[in-house]
């Protein structure tokens, strides 16, 4: 009679740690980013309506694409800047702003390299593997670097953080120190901005990008679409107020991006 050899699990083998305390530790965790989704849900519902509607948009276009091999390199760029934007959305409604605000940076490299890839064909390889992306904005006539400095004034308030408690080092009461997730409006709002402004720029350069591969049913609200993330963009109160000037500098670049040819007789 043979008996099956009985599993041993990491509470067997590590026996001296304190698992059961660890659970209730991810538990709280888990809470308070509920808390911060419950909190940024109910006071910024109209934000999150468009980023929701504006990322299934982006989401359309892409599934009801019919690509040629030549745009397989975009189609890639296009289809990672989605996904850093989701993540993103995501870690700024759970509290982990900052975070979030670093994957918004992978969707400005990828962004600006569709553009100019789109741009210069020929040197699509090259932009692609570059780890720089100040010569191929240059190229572009645009200037975005500002944008990637955002994540710096976090570090630059770490330093600060940091002077903060040096000076209250010798007081008798405990220092409190804030850490980890919390719902902090104002990096909330940070990073919401910018979410809808790279929203804004993947719509606008689509038919461009993708030039009479697009459904004549994506195009039929495109108009209205950019409208929508535009007015956003226009009529709220940014701390981020050079957004809007940015936004202008690519719409005026359009035609160095790529032609746009719309047959919607063809197409529907």
């Amino acid at each position: 009679m043979s008996f099956k050899k009985r599993e041993k699990f990491l509470e067997d083998l590590y026996q001296e740690l304190n698992w059961e305390k660890s659970l209730y530790g991810v538990r709280g965790l888990i809470y308070t980013e509920n808390e911060c989704l419950t909190y940024f849900n109910t006071k910024y519902k109209g934000y999150i309506k468009r980023w929701e509607y504006g990322y299934y948009y982006l989401l359309l276009l892409f599934q009801n694409l019919k690509l040629g091999k030549s745009y397989s390199i975009i189609a890639s760029l296009y289809s990672e800047a989605l996904n850093s934007l989701r993540c993103s959305f995501l870690n700024n409604m759970n509290g982990y702003h900052p975070e979030s605000i670093s994957l918004l940076r992978r969707v400005h490299e990828c962004c600006v390299k569709l553009m100019a890839g789109r741009a210069f064909p020929q040197k699509i390889w090259d932009i692609v593997q570059s780890p720089s992306l100040q010569k191929a904005e240059s190229d572009l006539g645009i200037n975005l670097k500002w944008i990637n400095n955002i994540e710096g004034s976090y570090l630059h308030s770490n330093k600060l953080k940091l002077i903060d408690i040096g000076k209250k080092w010798n007081q008798i009461s405990p220092i409190e120190i804030p850490y980890g997730l919390q719902p902090n409006d104002k990096e909330f709002i940070v990073s919401a901005n910018l979410s809808i402004f790279w929203i804004y720029i993947l719509t606008l350069i689509a038919p461009r990008l993708f030039t009479e591969q697009i459904s004549g049913s994506w195009l039929s609200k495109y108009q209205i679409s950019c409208k929508l993330f535009k007015d956003y963009l226009k009529e709220s109160n940014k701390p981020i107020n050079k957004l809007f000037q940015s936004l202008i500098e690519v719409e005026n670049i359009l035609d160095k991006i790529g032609p746009e040819k719309f047959d919607f007789e063809k197409k529907i």
